[in-house]
């Protein structure tokens, strides 16, 4: 059950003093390209502490290239076929295409975002898009028609 952004802020408000970092990068959706963002966060006063995080949304079209697209399909042990950048699609009723997931602390909740990442940088080696660089969570130039869509099989 979702619960109310009332009912997380606290939560939410918590995460703002904690030094963030990003331990994985799944792909949840390949076209458009979906994925979910694991955080982890390390308080300063308590650096032993360790809490997590995570985050779905879209990927924004800047830098994802085909060593993005070879990432983001090798991390789902599957092969390239097709990649498209300004990716048209049509979002169905269903589809949280302007929405971004949180879980924190076994509360999910729903926030009005499009996409977490963006300016993405793989090698021809990378196995997924964990192994890749890319702006910090939610920092990006990015507009509605900027998505991408791969295709892996």
């Amino acid at each position: 059950m979702f619960k109310t952004i009332d009912q997380t802020c606290s939560n939410i408000h918590a995460l703002l003093s904690y030094q963030r970092k990003i331990v994985d990068i799944q792909v949840t959706k390949d076209a458009p390209v979906r994925i979910k963002v694991d955080m982890e966060l390390k308080s300063q006063s308590s650096p032993a502490l360790k809490q997590y995080f995570s985050v779905e949304g879209m990927v924004c079209h800047h830098g994802f290239d085909r060593n993005a697209a070879q990432a983001a399909c090798r991390s789902q042990n599957k092969k390239l076929q097709m990649f498209a950048t300004n990716y048209q699609w049509k979002p169905s009723s269903t589809d949280l295409h302007d929405k971004c997931y949180f879980e924190y602390n076994e509360d999910p909740f729903i926030v009005p975002c499009e996409f977490v990442l963006d300016n993405f940088n793989c090698t021809s080696e990378a196995t997924s898009l964990t192994d890749c660089t890319y702006t910090p969570l939610f920092e990006h130039r990015c507009t509605k028609d900027m998505h991408v869509g791969i295709g892996c099989s």
